[in-house]
Parts: C-alpha cells; sequence; structure tokens
C-alpha cells in the first residue's frame, strides 16, 4: 500500500491531470513515447477463490511503448505517477520477463514482474542449512529477507 498525503489523495479522487513517467535500465523513456491507455498492474495476495497459504501473487505490469529496442528482457522497469502539483508515487518496480513487438513494429508489448516472481522460483534449501537454532522469529526474518534480498518496513 501506498503511503500519501491527503493533498496527493484529494488530487487522485479529483481526477487532476496525470502524468506517468517510465524507467528503464535507469533511463528514462520520453512520456510522448508511453501509450498511457494500454497501461494495467496487477495486484494480489491471492488468485484463488479461496485463501491458501502456499505463497503470493507477484505484481504484474503491463504496458506499450513506441520506438524502442525490444531486446529488453531482464532489465529493470520503474512505472511512476503523479496527478496535479503532488508528490509522485512509484506505482512498480520490477524486471522485464517479455516485451513483443507488435505486427507494424511501431510499439512494444512489455510485461514485467516484481521481485516476488523471482523469489517464488528461489531454492533457499541451502540458506535454510545453514541457520543456526533455536533463534526468534525476527532473526529468522530478518536473516531470510536479507538473503531475498526484500527489504522490511
Amino acid at each position: 500500500m501506498l503511503n500519501v498525503n491527503q493533498a496527493t489523495k484529494n488530487a487522485w479522487l479529483n481526477n487532476e491531470i496525470k502524468t506517468y513517467r517510465v524507467v528503464l535500465n535507469d533511463e528514462e523513456i520520453m512520456s510522448s513515447k508511453i501509450y498511457t491507455e494500454s497501461m494495467k498492474i496487477d495486484e494480489s495476495v491471492n488468485d484463488f477463490d479461496s485463501l491458501h497459504f502456499i505463497g503470493c501473487v507477484p505484481s504484474r505490469l503491463e504496458i506499450e511503448i513506441r520506438e524502442i529496442d525490444p531486446a529488453i528482457e531482464g532489465q529493470k522497469i520503474q512505472v511512476y505517477a503523479k496527478a496535479g502539483n503532488t508528490t509522485e508515487l512509484c506505482l512498480f518496480t520490477g524486471h522485464v520477463t517479455s516485451a513483443n513487438t507488435d505486427a507494424e513494429k511501431t510499439k512494444v508489448k512489455i510485461i514485467a514482474y516484481d521481485k516476488l516472481y523471482e523469489i517464488n522460483n528461489m531454492d533457499v534449501s541451502e540458506w535454510y542449512r545453514t541457520r543456526v537454532f533455536p533463534m526468534t522469529l525476527k532473526q529468522f526474518r530478518d536473516g531470510f529477507f536479507s538473503f531475498l534480498q526484500v527489504a522490511q518496513e
């Protein structure tokens, strides 16, 4: 969940002019190249009809951008948004998993996932075997998050 001030909330609720910014591998994509109407971000804790305690669902970004090289798989992508004269918000940070050009080769459809996508496929067994028990749950969590390179709040 994003922590935003009241002025930012009001700007979004009042449909003030929104601007979007995409950064691909630390290079900003000009806003004129972004098809903002194509942007879709899916976030969910669970994608089942009932609650399952087996993991979390990674966030997914889908966006179309024109005039870029489609050879961008694996690159870091970030999406920012701003309403009116308020604080810019980071809506998504992840890595590109696919980038395909359309039939006319004028735009690239990008699909990216956040850190959870990578974590879901990690083998943590070696890390776990090196733990020395007993330890507190906080010590376990801190060590685990450090191993996964995930920041905690």
